[in-house]
C-alpha cells in the first residue's frame, strides 16, 4: 500500500523544466500508460504521460523518474517531450536494447497539420549518476503519413530489432486514423539506427496498440486491442 501511495504522490506531483525548456510546472491531476525498464546496476525507471485535463489534449506530456532504491522513493518527475506547435507527446514506453542502451520511445501528433510519428531518446550510460540523454529524433517510418506505437520492441533471432507499430498509409486531420489504421511493425537491421515498416494486417476499427512476440517455432505472434470487446491475433 505505501508504494502504490508513493508511486501515485510521484506521478502527480508539480514538475519542473527538462534541459530543452519544455512544459514546466503543468498542472497533472491525472496520468496514463505508465512503464518501467530496469538496468544491469538495479536502476529503475519509470515513465508515464500527463498535461492538460485528459487524453487527447495538445498539452499532453510525457515524462521520466529512476529510483536507486528499489522504488521507495524516485527522483523529480522530468518532463522529457511536451507540447510542439499545436501537438502533443504521449504514449511513452522505456526499453533497454541489447547494447544497454535505454531508449525512451514516444509518440508525436497533431491533428490539424496531420503529423503523427514516432520519437525517441537514448540513454548510453542509464546507470550514470546524472544519466545523460540525446535530443529526441524520429524513429524512422516517414515513408507513412500516420504512425504511433504502444509497446516495447523485441529482438528476433535473427538479431533483427522488431517494433509493432500501428500506422495508416493516408492523411488524417484527426487524433487517430481508425478504420484506415493497418497493424505492422517496424524493422531494423542495423541497431535502431534506420527502420523500415513491414505488414499491413487490417483489423476491426479501433484497432490499435499491437504487440509482438516471437514464439518457440520462430513464428511472430501479434496481438492487437480493438473496440469490440476482444483481442485480436495474427501470426507471421
Amino acid at each position: 500500500m505505501f508504494t502504490r501511495l508513493l508511486i501515485a504522490t510521484l506521478l502527480l506531483a508539480p514538475s519542473i523544466t527538462n534541459a530543452a525548456g519544455e512544459p514546466a510546472k503543468l498542472l497533472r491531476t491525472w496520468q496514463g500508460i505508465p512503464g518501467v525498464e530496469r538496468t544491469p546496476g538495479g536502476r529503475l525507471f519509470v515513465s508515464w504521460f500527463s498535461g492538460g485535463t485528459k487524453e487527447p489534449m495538445p498539452e499532453n506530456t510525457v515524462y521520466l523518474s529512476h529510483s536507486d532504491d528499489q522504488g521507495r522513493t524516485f527522483s523529480e518527475p522530468e518532463p522529457m517531450a511536451g507540447p510542439r506547435d499545436g501537438g502533443r507527446a504521449f504514449d511513452p514506453t522505456l526499453w533497454r536494447d541489447p547494447e544497454g542502451t535505454l531508449w525512451y520511445i514516444f509518440n508525436r501528433g497533431n491533428k490539424d497539420l496531420a503529423t503523427h510519428g514516432v520519437y525517441a531518446r537514448t540513454c548510453a550510460d542509464p546507470d550514470a549518476a546524472s544519466p545523460l540523454w540525446s535530443e529526441e529524433f524520429r524513429v524512422g517510418f516517414d515513408e507513412s503519413p500516420y504512425s504511433f506505437r504502444m509497446n516495447k520492441p523485441t529482438v528476433l533471432s535473427t538479431g533483427e530489432w522488431v517494433m509493432p507499430v500501428t500506422h495508416a498509409t493516408e492523411t488524417t486531420r484527426d487524433w487517430f486514423a481508425g478504420p484506415r489504421q493497418l497493424q505492422g511493425v517496424g524493422i531494423s537491421t542495423d541497431k535502431g539506427k534506420t527502420w523500415k515498416l513491414h505488414g499491413a494486417l487490417k483489423a476491426p476499427e479501433w484497432a490499435l496498440e499491437c504487440m509482438t512476440v516471437e514464439l518457440k517455432d520462430k513464428r511472430l505472434w501479434m496481438l492487437i486491442r480493438t473496440g469490440s470487446g476482444v483481442l485480436w491475433q495474427s501470426h507471421s
